[in-house]
């Protein structure tokens, strides 16, 4: 049985639209909904999908994540495309393990995506993301999976941010799937990464497929 997770995004919802497309029904039935801090295409996207979608001000969007989950421990929070930043507070009451997705092999290039793919194009030969567990710590809780995607000499940041995208919608419902049938708990955000992966054998072998 999937556990219950609700989606945070202020993104364009091209992520959680293919995301969401190679879901299972119990998976998506299994979904609470969409929370977020402002009026973005994730929305439209989610009225779409049949997500039953909330909106509010950053100073709100925390309120209506509790809400939603009420105390249910059993759940998860997945952050797809989600750019403000969790408070403390928010971290520290939330009874279900918050996942991020961050699109740069952490912990090179943490934070904004469009200066993060700037930076990849100008400074690497290998890019990629992560799903990991958030912190406190901007983009620095423990990882559960990594996929990297290569930096052609030819690349700029937008050619590199679609590379990179592709790559995530293509591995995210599989790394989602892992999480939901895990019984991975809020705690284990202070484990280190070889902990977490230790703890869980959360093992998917994207590294065995360049594309």
């Amino acid at each position: 049985m999937k556990r219950p997770w609700l989606v945070m995004s202020s993104s364009s919802g091209k992520t959680l639209k293919a995301l969401w497309e190679k879901l299972d029904e119990e998976t998506r039935a299994a979904c609470l909904g969409l929370v977020t801090d402002r009026n973005c295409e994730a929305v439209v996207v989610a009225a779409q999908l049949g997500l039953k979608v909330e909106v509010g001000a950053k100073e709100t969007v925390e309120t209506m994540a509790f809400r939603k989950l009420g105390q249910r421990e059993d759940a998860v929070v997945f952050l797809c495309g989600y750019f403000a930043l969790l408070s403390d507070g928010f971290l520290f009451g939330c009874p279900a393990p918050v996942v991020n997705t961050h699109p740069s092999l952490l912990p090179a290039f943490p934070g904004l995506d469009r200066k993060v793919h700037a930076d990849a194009a100008d400074r690497v030969a290998v890019s990629g993301f992560t799903v990991h567990l958030v912190t406190k710590a901007l983009d620095g809780g423990p990882v559960l999976f990594q996929h990297p995607v290569a930096v052609e000499p030819t690349m700029d940041a937008e050619a590199v941010r679609n590379a990179v995208r592709a790559a995530e919608q293509k591995w995210l419902p599989r790394v989602l799937t892992k999480v939901l049938e895990s019984s991975i708990e809020p705690s284990d955000a202070q484990l280190s990464t070889a902990a977490l992966r230790a703890k869980y054998s959360f093992s998917i072998p994207s590294f065995q497929e360049m594309d």
